[in-house]
């Protein structure tokens, strides 16, 4: 862990650990800073109004792309207004078999030159790690999405929602409150509610949401918020900072689509959590594993300088458990592999079972430059190494022949909590575990990183990191 010293506090104004355009010094800021006429109209339009309306050079054919391969793949929703059933959201749409498709998402989700407008804006590097493909027009009542995933430093979080095709009234257009991204940040805990993963699974989710939509629209009217919508061009882009009101209005048009891609980023050097399930003041923090979509790396978090030990996990930590000042007291075990791509999994270690997961997953891994099939093996549970290697040795070479070549390390240390979690940050992903082993699932649950739910994902991810 690497310390940075800080000034407790300065007089220049960019020492202020919040977006230069939302500090209270943000016209300040914007006299002295050299930009574009360009860039800044667009940072005149953040700091102002919250959003900013750009045009964007993307190829049309990569927008067609987007939109043709999703259309067949969205799950259906009712309309809240006219009761007719239509095609729903689909969230990450990186995962999708279709190739072209996927890297056209990627394209809009990582496109070079919306990253250095948000690396202006926020001075920041931007992490791209959640898009989201729209059909039709959401109808969502109007929110903040820092009620779904924020950041400490606060404000640290953007989405740009880009028009796949021309979007007009009948449609269900964007809506938004231009300056309301100067409000407060509201959490569950300013409503009276002490929120937690128990106290959300005991009162549900969408109750304590319906909540927060209540909360909002009661704001909006007592200070009389201006709304206004966005009539959308085809490749055009709307960024809105992390606290604009925003929402979808109703489709008048049952017919009509509205083909669209947003894509929510964190800036680097944050904490990441989940504040519907939160509540930091009472200790209760539910932390996000945020993967880069641009090289499908894991975030470390940072406060202030010190790189946290967070898992998602509702639970209260001390400061000595957050600030570990004694990295020697820590270790991160090291994985004796020089493949980049290091997938955790734990087998059953008998003949069959061993057969139909390297037919399965193995076979996966093995077509794979620079991976490493990493297997948990444990005396405890899985008997003696020598027959349980001698398996795993028949089983591979019945699967994949003898001419396969894959590597494969065997995890077999002691590992206490701390350890396990410190040991995630070198993974990429993990495997599902056969058969509802407990002790098994336990151990893969662990890691922070995302647990493949099949072997068609795992090749699509594996596609995706090549």
């Amino acid at each position: 862990m690497s310390l940075i010293t800080r000034k407790l506090y300065s007089t220049d104004p960019d020492a202020l650990r919040m977006p230069w355009l939302e500090s209270p010094f943000a016209e300040l800021n914007f006299a002295r800073a050299e930009l574009s006429p360009r860039l800044r109209n667009i940072a005149t339009q953040i700091m102002q109004d919250g959003y900013a309306v750009i045009d964007t050079d993307i190829d049309h054919a990569v927008l067609d792309r987007v939109r043709e391969g999703l259309a067949p793949l969205h799950p259906t929703h009712t309309s809240r207004v006219t009761g007719v059933e239509g095609p729903d959201r689909i969230q990450d749409a990186w995962r999708v078999d279709d190739g072209p498709t996927k890297r056209a998402v990627f394209n809009l989700a990582c496109n070079p030159d919306i990253l250095n407008v948000l690396r202006t804006l926020y001075r920041r590097e931007p992490i791209p790690f959640q898009t989201l493909n729209f059909a039709r027009g959401t109808e969502q009542r109007t929110h903040s999405d820092t009620i779904h995933f924020h950041s400490v430093p606060h404000r640290f979080m953007c989405a740009v929602w880009i028009a796949l095709e021309d979007v007009d009234e009948t449609s269900g257009p964007l809506h938004y409150y231009p300056g309301s991204h100067k409000l407060p940040v509201f959490e569950m805990s300013d409503l009276g509610v002490v929120s937690s993963r128990a106290v959300a699974i005991q009162q549900g989710s969408q109750r304590l949401y319906t909540e927060y939509e209540r909360f909002i629209q009661s704001l909006c009217d007592g200070l009389q918020l201006k709304k206004r919508t966005f009539h959308a061009k085809k490749g055009q882009a709307l960024i809105w900072s992390a606290n604009l009101l925003h929402g979808g209005e109703p489709v008048s048009d049952s017919m009509r689509s509205r083909f669209s891609q947003v894509t929510h980023y964190f800036f680097e050097d944050c904490v990441y959590y989940k504040p519907l399930w939160s509540d930091i003041r009472a200790g209760h923090t539910i932390a996000i594993n945020v993967r880069n979509l641009r090289n499908m790396e894991c975030i470390e978090q940072h406060y202030n300088g010190y790189t946290l030990d967070l898992v998602d996990a509702d639970a209260s930590k001390t400061a000595a458990e957050l600030f570990p000042m004694d990295p020697d007291k820590l270790p991160v075990p090291d994985l004796s592999t020089e493949a980049s791509i290091r997938i955790m999994a734990w087998p059953r270690y008998e003949p069959e079972a061993l057969e139909r997961f390297a037919d399965q997953y193995l076979r996966v891994i093995a077509g794979a430059e620079d991976s490493c099939a990493c297997l948990r093996f444990d005396a405890n549970h899985d008997g003696d190494y020598a027959s349980a290697m001698q398996m795993l040795a028949s089983a591979c070479e019945k699967t994949l022949g003898s001419d396969a070549s894959i590597e494969i390390l065997i995890v077999n240390d002691d590992f206490d909590e701390v350890k396990l979690r410190r040991l995630g940050r070198q993974l990429t992903c993990t495997l599902p575990v056969e058969g509802g082993d407990s002790i098994r699932q336990e151990f893969i649950r662990t890691f922070p990183v995302h647990q493949v739910e099949s072997a068609e994902e795992l090749a699509n991810i594996l596609a995706i990191l090549h």
